[in-house]
């Protein structure tokens, strides 16, 4: 199971890729509406994950959306991936979209509870734990 790390550890990119493949569950895609609507590959030869291109590209469907284009609900592909953290299964969302001086991006992750947030990472710098500051992540 995947512990959190203390902000300032440095993983090389094959640490990241066994501690991810070794505490991914699963890796859904949910439309507008909260179906499942596919899955993204979670073996260790094959990880499929979003990008922020990607994201952007949803981003830009939720717009419409918003605007009034409730047809579209269907077409959105949402990654929802569930991580086994200490023994909880936690659902991470992958988030993007503006900010104040540009794009925004991160990942918010859920308690079990599905209520309260687990834990936020906001564009590899800010990190909130139980609505606390707990660091700044230096790439």
């Amino acid at each position: 199971a995947a512990e959190i790390s203390a902000p300032d550890a440095k993983m090389s990119n094959e640490e990241v890729m066994k501690t991810y493949s070794s505490s991914i569950k699963s890796a859904i895609l949910v439309n507008g509406k909260g179906e499942v609507k596919g899955t993204l590959s979670t073996d260790a030869g094959n990880i499929q994950i979003y990008t922020q291109s990607d994201l952007k590209a949803q981003n830009d469907i939720i717009k419409k959306i918003q605007s009034g284009d409730t047809k579209l609900l269907d077409d959105l592909r949402l990654p929802v991936y569930i991580f086994n953290v200490n023994g909880k299964d936690i659902p991470v969302v992958p988030c993007y979209g503006a900010g104040l001086w540009g794009p925004i991006w991160g990942y918010i992750s859920l308690d079990e509870d599905k209520n309260t947030v687990y834990l936020c990472l906001f564009g590899k710098r800010y990190i909130f734990r139980d609505g606390k500051y707990i660091g700044w992540y230096r790439p």
